[in-house]
């Protein structure tokens, strides 16, 4: 068999492996710190939830501690309610479990779009520079 010798040579990824799954791994890096973080889950929730509130604040719920089912350990969770008070309006209160979701969602989202901006920067400088008389030079 002839190999065709037209064919354009193929470049490789600057990550060694697909951009999607680099973006991927980077985003599961950051839902699971906020996982496992509870303060910053909380934080990164109360920016998205409440971004031009001029006071947010947690309280516990008047439901107080959660029971875990299902797990052996003695696991439990409080369950907290986020307030956010706005100038000239009333106060929004938002339930623990949309502050959770929220934060993992938004936690998710920041770690694909870091991810997004590795790989182009590591996309750039893989690129060979042109010199002025326009021939390539290597890196």
């Amino acid at each position: 068999m002839q190999s065709n010798s037209n064919a354009a040579p193929t470049r490789s990824s600057p990550v060694g492996c697909s951009p999607i799954v680099f973006v991927l791994v980077i985003a599961f890096a950051f839902f699971t710190i906020s996982a496992s973080i509870t303060p910053l889950n909380n934080l990164v929730a109360r920016y998205a939830l409440c971004p031009t509130a001029s006071d947010a604040y947690f309280e516990k719920a008047s439901g107080g501690i959660v029971e875990k089912l299902g797990v052996q350990n003695d696991v439990s969770g409080t369950v907290f309610t986020l307030y956010c008070s706005y100038s000239g309006a009333p106060t929004k209160e938002i339930d623990n479990d949309t502050v959770v979701v929220t934060g993992f969602i938004v936690s998710t989202a920041l770690g694909a779009m870091v991810g997004l901006i590795i790989y182009g920067v590591l996309l750039v400088r893989s690129r060979p520079i042109s010199n002025q008389a326009g021939t390539r030079v290597s890196n």
